[in-house]
């Protein structure tokens, strides 16, 4: 749950993300953006698989006292 974006991947997305929402993003940034957005995407699935596996592991040993 610790991985994350470095800080300064998260500055340039949002260099990106200000660009776009002005409209002068260049095709090779809006491709640079759509893959920081789908590596965000991953990451939240990690992320979201490894709360329950913790989640999951913790029930399991609540029953099991």
């Amino acid at each position: 749950l610790a991985v994350r974006f470095p800080a300064t991947d998260v500055d340039r997305m949002n260099v990106l993300a200000a660009k776009a929402r002005e409209g002068v993003l260049a095709d090779v940034e809006r491709n640079e953006l759509e893959s920081y957005l789908a590596m965000g995407a991953v990451l939240g699935i990690l992320h979201s698989k490894a709360r329950k596996t913790l989640r999951d592991a913790g029930e399991a040993i609540e029953v099991a006292a």
